[in-house]
């Protein structure tokens, strides 16, 4: 007997079709017309509605799908920060369980977020809101200690800036405003309420330490699940919150206790009005604690969920679709986990790619998977005009040394990447 499928909100179309390929018939994707309008393949019919990513408009394409079809979605699920809020929306308009409008928004706010926690006695870094560079440089002054400079409702490392000097605060302010005022992402910038995220920044305190990002689920009969656990290698060279590679963990930081940590995840979520959600953290391991920098309702991405299927043999993906419908699988112990490496393979430099081929890296013996999403004829701009272009595919692959930057390196090495440019 055929189900009904989980609605997919505003998801791009690789996940589109990992989804088709891995999991068919169990999705119902909602997808922006440009997104599918720059896809090469398209999934069954049947399993898309195209439409405009606002609520009026998705509601109305939903119901008129329903209305030929009879299919109703059976729950939600997203993948993607800037359509968080849709889907709370249309999971009220189909009485779905989801995350709330307001839990989206108190986590989507980097601000927000760490003033909810340090409320509940949680450890975070001190935040202010900023309007004028100068309350950024207030900031440093107040504490004796650089800050970082971020977009209030940003994604990954863009647009973030480490401010060691008065200086680097009125520079990284005039660059916020300058590339938001346009930036092409409307959804990711959009204005909620009174503040407005194309002129309205968060400060907040650097925090020294390594760099942790883990899955975990919660539900109010069981509490917090660690799904996945991962160390990350910070990419040098590049803008800062930049990732080489995550590393696949068995265990948590040191200095950490497994029954503290989950009930500070729990804590963490609910601070942000999270009952039920399969959540992603970042946070920095310091002095035995892990104080967070990032907390958001969707399972993380990118090369993270080709690594826990080749670490793990855990489809996340399959795991949040099942989430969505009250079905719960239980994810491996920490301690199962193989501890492979996905790294981001990186543009060096801008320009136009004139030849791109992964045959060095897929020929390793370590190497478990390598994905290329640029190909030739794809122009690469770097920070701070453009932070996705430079990625260009990630590996999974099991290190073998403990040198793990070191061994990134030599391994990205082996892409062959030349320019129009170059001879």
């Amino acid at each position: 007997m055929k189900t009904d499928p989980v609605l997919v909100v505003g998801t791009t179309a690789d996940y589109i079709d990992l989804i088709e390929r891995k999991f068919p018939g169990r999705a119902l994707f909602l997808t922006a017309p440009e997104e599918r309008a720059r896809a090469d393949g398209y999934p069954a019919p049947e399993a898309e509605v195209l439409s405009p990513l606002e609520l009026s408009a998705a509601r109305e394409a939903l119901a008129r799908r329903r209305e030929e079809t009879g299919v109703r979605p059976a729950g939600v699920a997203c993948f993607d920060c800037e359509s968080l809020l849709l889907a709370a929306g249309l999971a009220g308009c189909f009485s779905l369980p989801f995350v709330s409008p307001e839990a989206v928004l108190a986590s989507r706010d980097k601000h927000l977020s760490k003033k909810l926690w340090r409320e509940a006695g949680l450890p975070c870094p001190e935040s202010r809101l900023v309007r004028e560079a100068e309350e950024a440089v207030e900031l440093i002054r107040a504490n004796g200690r650089p800050a970082v400079l971020k977009p209030l409702t940003g994604s990954g490392s863009e647009l973030i800036f480490t401010c060691r000097e008065a200086e680097d605060c009125r520079e990284g302010f005039a660059l916020l405003r300058e590339k938001l005022a346009g930036h092409p992402n409307r959804r990711m910038y959009e204005r909620q309420g009174e503040v407005d995220p194309r002129t309205v920044f968060a400060a907040e305190e650097l925090v020294e330490g390594e760099e942790w990002s883990c899955d975990f689920s919660l539900d109010p009969r069981r509490g917090a699940q660690i799904v996945r656990l991962t160390r990350k290698v910070p990419a040098r060279e590049h803008s800062f919150g930049t990732v080489l590679a995550y590393r696949l963990a068995p265990e948590l930081p040191a200095g950490l206790d497994q029954d503290s940590f989950l009930r500070q995840l729990e804590e963490a979520a609910r601070a942000l009005d999270i009952e039920r959600a399969i959540c992603m953290l970042d946070f920095i391991a310091a002095g035995g604690e892990a104080k967070m920098i990032e907390l958001t309702p969707r399972p993380g991405g990118d090369c993270l969920v080709a690594l826990s299927r080749h670490g793990g043999g855990f489809e996340i993906l399959g795991y949040a679709l099942d989430f969505a419908v009250g079905r719960e699988q239980a994810p491996p112990p920490l301690g199962q986990w193989e501890p492979l490496a996905g790294l981001h393979l990186l543009a060096p430099r801008g320009g136009t790619i004139r030849e791109i081929d992964a045959a060095g890296i897929l020929a390793d013996p370590r190497v478990r998977e390598c994905v290329l999403t640029a190909r030739s004829g794809d122009r690469v701009a770097m920070p701070p005009d453009d932070y996705a272009s430079r990625r260009l595919g990630h590996a999974v692959f099991l290190p073998r040394t403990g040198d793990l930057e070191n061994e990134c390196r030599e391994l990205a090495g082996k892409l062959r990447l030349k320019f129009e440019d170059e001879l």
